[in-house]
């Protein structure tokens, strides 16, 4: 598995998108109310994402295989983990560890004052 890890393209926003999408609603979605899967698909939306890029809030950093966008991670406020998906043929291959190491790397260059990291998994809306 050749991957490779970089920031998103204002390009891949669509992919990113279809990716944490499937994989929520692969694992995680089935667990929620309609209306918190709903609620998700809308903060995880193409067009949702592409707005938390313009406003510069959010670090969007990329796992690509052969062109294509095969996960994905979103920081707001360089030090609190929004979105964090790997599509399930890149499970246990060690993608999501690339993916927070060079979020690690960036946070070390950009955010230095940075010395916890949240996130959170779930919702009550489930």
């Amino acid at each position: 598995m050749d991957v490779t890890i970089g920031l998103l393209d204002e390009g891949e926003i669509g992919e990113a998108a279809e990716v944490v999408n499937s994989v929520f609603d692969e694992f995680i979605g089935p667990e929620y109310s309609e209306e918190g899967r709903n609620t998700f698909r809308e903060y995880a939306s193409g067009e949702a994402i592409a707005e938390r890029m313009r406003g510069k809030s959010g670090l969007f950093i990329a796992a690509r295989e052969k062109g294509g966008v095969i996960g994905a991670l979103e920081v707001r406020d360089g030090d609190h983990i929004a979105l964090f998906f790997v599509k399930s043929d890149g499970h246990r291959k060690g993608i999501g560890r690339q993916l927070f190491s060079y979020y690690l790397e960036i946070i070390e260059k950009s955010y230095p004052s940075v010395r916890r990291i949240s996130v959170k998994s779930g919702d009550a809306r489930r």
